[in-house]
């Protein structure tokens, strides 16, 4: 099964679902992200504690947040038991965040 999300983290709303297919069922599951995921900076507070940067800020954000965000995704790929995760690398908008992209 191919999982197509907006940006990371976006698994974690159907990560049960994942889960059981790829372990229970033994399914493969891949995931394809479209954005780096940067837009959502503004949410990060925890983040920035966790990894003692400033990615409240926009500019460093931009800069440090997609990194941290899909080694995160890879690592919960592990534990759901996605077999292959890609990326888009294309920059988060709001609009994005919001969900009212277009392809």
């Amino acid at each position: 099964m191919l999982v197509v999300i907006a940006h990371p983290d976006d698994e974690s709303e159907l990560s049960v679902t994942l889960y059981k297919i790829a372990k229970e069922q033994h399914g493969t599951v891949d995931l394809y992200v479209i954005t780096n995921g940067e837009a959502g900076f503004r949410y990060s507070a925890l983040a920035a504690a966790y990894y003692n940067c400033k990615l409240m800020n926009a500019v460093e954000a931009k800069k440090r947040l997609p990194a941290i965000r899909r080694q995160e995704l890879r690592e919960a790929g592990k534990v759901l038991g996605i077999s292959h995760t890609y990326f888009g690398h294309q920059p988060g908008s709001r609009w994005i965040q919001a969900g009212m992209f277009h392809m």
